[in-house]
This record gives structure tokens, C-alpha cells and sequence, in this order.
């Protein structure tokens, strides 16, 4: 069901609609322990999505600086830190699967599998991520969504998909100049519904896909 509806549904299309279909996967809320999350005393999803499936450890900054030491911060902040990974840990607090398991509660009672956003389990107060201040007492999973948007829109993560596709399709060891003009197209591009396979289509147009034939 993972592969089918989250990876091949999205895959050629728009990269925020795949990353949330990817956090809200059943899959993904079990693998990643999110559906233990509460009020962000689970960190792995928050994690794995900055250094995995968003931003990349390339735009990881370290534990040493603080959120308002990043440059750029904080209209523009040009990496994240560890208190954007905890913040964000908070914000993805109560995403849980209805999965039986809490009798407390008659929606996860259900035991059908689907996403469910447990309110009990939420941080209700404000946050800060990549510079974006974010008021307390949101409406329902609002918070966890405004982190997919940060994450789905900031440069940083146009570069990491770029490079991992032309990992993919091309060389192991991807040009700069592909990956920047392969960037700028996903991020001229944020609000597409084929955002990816209009980044797919520059890349595989491109001289270079040209000139290393066969070697992918």
C-alpha cells in the first residue's frame, strides 16, 4: 500500500503533496515512531525528515548553533539545527494511525489503519522552525503541515532532490551546474502538480544525461 499509493501516486507529481502523503502513511507512522509521538517526546520522524527525505544532512549545521545563529535567519535561514528538529518533533506530536491500540480513545479504537490526528497527544503551544514563528493553539494537525511547507519550499531541499535524482538517472558524482539549474526548476516550480517530472524532464534533456550515456 506504501509503494502504490504514496511512492508511484507521487511520484511524478508535486513534492509537498508526496512529502505529506509520505509523513501520514500508516507505513511511515510505524517505521518512524511517530505514532508514539506525544507531545513531542518522539524525535525520529522530525529527524529522518530533515536529513533524509527534505533538506539532507549536506544542509545540517550541527548541534553547536542555535536557531537565531543561523545565516540568514530568519526570513532566509540557510540550513537547520537541532532545535529545528526538536520544534518539529513537537509539531508532529498526536499524527497517529488508528490502529486499535488506545482505549482511551474511540477513533484509534477503529483499528482500520488510516491516519488519525489525536488532539490529547498534541503540543499546543508556539514553536519556531527555519525561522518561521508558529502561534500556540493551532487548529487540528496545522503545525506539522506548516513544517512541510518550510521544508518543501526552502532551497536547500530543491538542491538535495536534485542531487539524488541525477544520482539516480545519471552519475554518482552529480555536476554542480546540473544540480543548481535542476534546483531552480523545483523551486520555480514549488506549487506545480508535476513539479518532479518537470525536474526529471530537465535532467534527462540535459547535456550531461547526453554525454554519460549507459553509465546509469
Amino acid at each position: 500500500a506504501y509503494d502504490r499509493d504514496v511512492i508511484r501516486a507521487n511520484a511524478l507529481g508535486n513534492f509537498r503533496t508526496m512529502l505529506e502523503a509520505v509523513t501520514k502513511s500508516p507505513a511511515m507512522l510505524f517505521y518512524m515512531d511517530n505514532y508514539l509521538n506525544e507531545k513531542g517526546s518522539n524525535e525520529n520522524w522530525a529527524r529522518e525528515l530533515f536529513e533524509v527525505y527534505g533538506m539532507g544532512v549536506e544542509n545540517y549545521l550541527g548541534s553547536a548553533l542555535q536557531q537565531s545563529e543561523v545565516p540568514g535567519y530568519p526570513s532566509a535561514p540557510v540550513g537547520y539545527v537541532d532545535a529545528d528538529v526538536y520544534e518539529s518533533a513537537r509539531a508532529f506530536a498526536g499524527w497517529r494511525v488508528k490502529d486499535g491500540m488506545w482505549p482511551y480513545d474511540a477513533e484509534v479504537q477503529k483499528d482500520d489503519g488510516t491516519f488519525y490526528f489525536y488532539p490529547t497527544w498534541s503540543d499546543h503551544f508556539q514553536k519556531t522552525v527555519l525561522g518561521a514563528f508558529m502561534t500556540a493553539n493551532p487548529a487540528t494537525d496545522d503545525h506539522g503541515r506548516q513544517v512541510l511547507d518550510l521544508i518543501a519550499a526552502h532551497p536547500g531541499t530543491g538542491r538535495f532532490i536534485a542531487r539524488k535524482l541525477i544520482r539516480r538517472f545519471i552519475t554518482d558524482t552529480p555536476p554542480d551546474s546540473l544540480v543548481n539549474s535542476a534546483a531552480a526548476i523545483f523551486t520555480a516550480n514549488i506549487a506545480a502538480p508535476n513539479q518532479i517530472a518537470l525536474v526529471l524532464r530537465h535532467i534527462l534533456l540535459s547535456d550531461e544525461f547526453k554525454t554519460t550515456w549507459g553509465m546509469k
